[in-house]
């Protein structure tokens, strides 16, 4: 036993020694990251008084902390340290897919498309119908081995209701107790003239095969509400955007609305329960979508209204709206919050925008509405500062590693813009970013 701990010192040892001479080597390579500007635009003196802080590893092992004046990149100081044992980061992609997300769908399309015979029963149990399997073996009756029958079958003849699926984030509840939830709650009629073709093939060896024809989508039934999750509360509203059809949600016992559940309030005594929180004029709302507030207590509710978008701020003790802004545009828009700004972008017919709305004690005001950069509606890890008359933006999901891109705005527009590219981005194995930051020097 004492050989084999002394063996098992030895190899450990051994291993450390090599890691330390690899870092010893990487070390001077690395201990001082370069920054070059690419692609600029603009007026470089916008940049002066921002500052990017980064953060990036390799494995856990090799960690950096470069801090960046954006007005003089070359100048960007970087430490670095070698920690033989892992550390514990989260890359950005982590951090950020860590935002959550709650939705109700509709399963209908999905398990048809998915949809095998050997276990039909069960899979259509689950959808609340129990007609069609015997329908389907009807079908298949008489065939001959090789030969097939399809038939169109109307949805409404099976499901009066579409069934409905609830997911929420971090939840301890019983999901089979929030679907029944969903389904009591938001009854959605199947349109009348909802199809769904079945394909019946009988094998040499007697067996039957069925197959619905493959669906170009599932209609949108996979996501049919937005929603936002504010501490252990769940918000949410359906939107008529979500899906290609035109669903029916007059039917709703408590009105159409955002709808809100806490995530872990069920006992025996108190059930999981839904609440019209802030009931909305359906006739009105062409499309809906909720997001965080920078502000605590507050939720961001988006709608387009006859064509025009709007931000109401909802207080959520009391249910009240506190402010109602008209925004530019006509489409819903993806919003990312910052310390006192929040920024709004949409695209409209391959025309990319950016809004951006100042934030003053806990009210909202139009800072500026321009063209934007087409990565930036699509882009995943934004950061951004503002200093009451400029607004620094980066973008850290373009390139692997720590390199990003940045844009300057004034109130008037686009004041300028570059591609801050890392060398050490070049490695093959290029640092992951784990925290990012940026800041104006009054701040």
């Amino acid at each position: 036993m004492k050989q084999r701990l002394i063996a098992f010192a030895a190899l450990l040892a051994l291993a450390v020694c090599a890691l330390a001479a690899a870092t010893v080597w990487l070390v001077p390579q690395t201990r001082q990251v370069h920054y070059t500007v690419a692609e600029a635009s603009g007026d470089a003196a916008a940049a002066e008084g921002l500052h990017i802080d980064l953060s990036y590893d390799v494995d856990g092992h090799l960690l950096w902390k470069t801090a960046i004046d954006a007005a003089a990149p070359a100048e960007a100081e970087t430490t670095f340290t070698f920690s033989p044992l892992e550390q514990d980061t989260d890359p950005l992609y982590q951090v950020y897919s860590q935002d959550s997300e709650v939705f109700i769908s509709s399963p209908l399309f999905t398990r048809l498309d998915y949809f095998r015979l050997s276990n039909m029963e069960d899979e259509l149990a689950d959808l609340g119908q129990t007609a069609l399997p015997a329908d389907l073996l009807a079908l298949g009756a008489g065939l001959a081995p090789g030969e097939e029958a399809t038939k169109v079958y109307t949805l409404r003849d099976y499901w009066a209701l579409f069934p409905l699926s609830m997911w929420l984030p971090y939840s301890s509840q019983n999901y089979q107790e929030l679907d029944a939830l969903a389904q009591r709650t938001f009854p959605i009629p199947v349109p009348e003239d909802l199809t769904a073709e079945a394909t019946v093939t009988m094998f040499r060896d007697g067996s039957l095969d069925v197959r619905f024809s493959p669906f170009s989508g599932d209609y949108g039934l996979s996501e049919l509400t937005d929603g936002a999750v504010l501490e252990d509360v769940v918000y949410l509203v359906f939107s008529r955007d979500k899906t290609e059809l035109a669903l029916d949600y007059s039917h709703f016992p408590d009105g159409y609305g955002i709808y809100r559940i806490s995530i872990n309030e069920e006992t025996s005594d108190h059930p999981p329960r839904l609440e019209n929180f802030f009931p909305l004029e359906l006739s009105t709302v062409e499309a809906a979508s909720l997001e965080k507030s920078p502000v605590p207590g507050q939720l961001l509710l988006f709608t387009l209204e006859a064509g025009q978008l709007y931000l109401t701020v909802i207080d959520t003790d009391s249910g009240q709206a506190l402010q109602r802004l008209s925004l530019p545009g006509a489409a819903l828009p993806v919003a990312y919050t910052g310390e006192n700004v929040l920024l709004l972008l949409t695209e409209e017919e391959q025309a990319y925008s950016l809004t951006a709305l100042a934030l003053e004690g806990r009210q909202f005001s139009l800072f500026l509405t321009c063209p934007c950069d087409e990565t930036l509606p699509g882009a995943r890890f934004l950061h951004s500062a503002f200093d009451g008359t400029r607004l620094a933006v980066a973008d850290f999901s373009r390139y692997l590693g720590p390199s990003f891109s940045l844009w300057i705005y004034g109130q008037d527009g686009l004041l300028y813009a570059g591609q801050y590219l890392s060398d050490i981005a070049t490695a093959s194995d290029p640092p992951t970013p784990n925290a990012a930051a940026c800041r104006w020097s009054s701040h």
